[in-house]
C-alpha cells in the first residue's frame, strides 16, 4: 500500500439496518480514515430511513449479493439476523473482504461448517481481516479487570458469579430474535454471549457445563438461563442472564471473581477489590475505581464508547492489516459453547462436556 492509498478513507458497507447495523452505519461515518459506501437490507422502509439518516452517496441495496457486485468495499459489517451470518459472511471472503460479524457468529455451530471450512483452507495465506462483535472487552472497566487477574491480585481465582440483566421482555416478542430458526435461542445467546465472552476471555474455555432455562414470558425462546461452569484450575461458577427482570433500564453486566487473597466485584460502572492484605500493589482492605476514572477516551460516544473503541480497533486492524483476539475461529469456538450450553437445558441439566479444540 502507497502513502496515497493509506491516507485515502476505507470504504466501508453495512449488512442488516436492524439497530446494531444503524449504529455500526454511524460510527463508520464517525470513525477517522473510514466512509460508509453502501448498505443493504431485504426491508425497503429500512434503505429509506438509511439513506434518510446519512444523506446522498451511499447506495442501497435489497441484497448483499447486489451490493458486491456494485462495488467490492474495503470491509464490511455483518448485522442481518443471525441465520444468515455465515452465507454472507462467506460471499464477502470469497471476495477477500475483511468483515466484522455481529454476535452470535451465527445461529448454530453446524450454520458455520462451510465458512470454517474455507478458513481452514486459508491457513498458510493471509486471510483477510475478521472480529465478532463482543464489545465488552472494549469497556474501560472489564479490560480493567482483565489487567488485574493478569497480575494475579486476588491470588489463585476460586469461584465467580456473573449476570447480565434488563427489563425489556414481559410478554411474547415479535420478529427474528423470537423465532429460535433464526436467533439460535433467547436471551442466553444474544445478551448473555457478551458474558460468557468475558468469562472465556478472564478464565479460559470451560471444561463442563449445566444448564436450566425458563420461556416465561416469550414461550418460545428462554427469558431466564442458568449455567453452572468448571473450569481449567478447579475454578467453579455460574452465570445467569435474563431480560424480564425488573429495574434495570440498561443492560447490566456484573460479576463477582473470589480468589485466595480476595474478592473482585464489578459492574459496568466501576470496580471494587477487597484483599485481606496487602498484595500487586494494592493495600488490604478496600480499593474502589470508577469508570470514569478508567475512561480510555474515544473519538465520538454513539451506543456506548466501548462500541467506538470496538470498530475503530477492526478498523484499524484492517488497514494495518493485523490479527484481533475475538476472530471468526474463537466466534466459531464460543458458538460451539453455547450450543453445549443449549444441549445441557434440553435435557433438563445434564452435564455437557466442552471441547477446546481449535475449529
Amino acid at each position: 500500500m502507497n502513502l496515497e492509498q493509506k491516507s485515502l478513507p476505507l470504504k466501508g458497507a453495512v449488512v442488516g439496518l436492524g439497530k446494531m447495523g444503524l449504529l455500526h452505519s454511524a460510527l463508520i461515518e464517525a470513525c477517522p480514515g473510514a466512509k460508509l459506501i453502501s448498505v443493504s437490507d431485504p426491508g425497503s422502509s429500512l434503505l429509506r430511513s438509511a439513506l434518510e439518516s446519512f444523506g446522498d452517496g451511499i447506495k442501497a441495496f435489497k441484497s448483499h449479493r447486489d451490493l458486491l457486485t456494485w462495488q467490492k468495499p474495503d470491509f464490511a459489517f455483518i448485522a442481518s439476523p443471525p441465520h444468515t451470518h455465515a452465507e454472507v459472511a462467506l460471499d464477502f471472503l470469497s471476495q477477500g473482504v475483511p468483515i466484522f460479524v455481529e454476535k452470535p457468529l451465527c445461529d448454530h455451530a453446524s450454520s458455520a461448517s462451510k465458512l470454517m471450512s474455507f478458513l481452514r483452507e486459508k491457513k498458510g495465506e493471509v486471510p483477510p481481516v475478521t472480529m465478532v462483535g463482543f464489545m465488552l472487552r472494549h469497556h474501560e472497566v472489564f479490560r480493567r479487570v482483565k489487567a488485574l487477574l493478569s497480575k494475579k491480585v486476588l491470588g489463585r481465582i476460586v469461584s465467580f458469579r456473573g449476570t447480565t440483566y434488563v427489563s425489556q421482555q414481559f410478554k411474547p416478542g415479535k420478529g427474528w430474535k423470537f423465532d429460535p430458526k433464526s436467533s439460535g435461542g433467547g436471551v442466553l445467546i444474544t445478551q448473555g454471549s457478551h458474558l460468557l465472552d468475558l468469562l472465556v476471555w478472564y478464565f479460559g474455555f470451560p471444561t463442563t457445563v449445566n444448564t436450566r432455562t425458563s420461556a416465561f414470558y416469550s414461550e418460545v425462546v428462554e427469558d431466564f438461563a442458568n449455567v453452572l461452569m468448571e473450569f481449567p484450575g478447579d475454578v467453579i461458577g455460574s452465570m445467569e442472564s435474563s431480560w424480564s427482570v425488573d429495574n434495570h433500564r440498561m443492560l447490566d453486566t456484573t460479576l463477582e471473581i473470589r480468589g485466595e487473597k480476595g474478592s473482585l466485584h464489578v459492574n459496568d460502572d466501576g470496580l471494587k477489590i477487597f484483599l485481606r492484605e496487602e498484595n500487586a500493589g494494592f493495600k488490604s482492605g478496600w480499593t474502589f475505581e470508577r469508570k470514569v476514572d478508567l475512561f480510555e477516551g474515544a473519538s465520538v460516544d454513539i451506543g456506548g464508547t466501548h462500541y467506538t473503541r470496538q470498530d475503530e480497533s477492526f478498523i484499524h486492524a484492517v488497514r494495518s492489516k493485523t490479527a484481533v483476539e475475538c476472530d471468526l475461529f474463537h466466534g466459531y469456538k464460543i458458538q460451539m459453547l453455547i450450543d453445549s450450553i443449549y444441549e445441557s437445558a434440553k435435557n433438563k441439566g445434564a452435564p455437557q462436556n466442552i471441547t477446546n479444540d481449535k475449529p
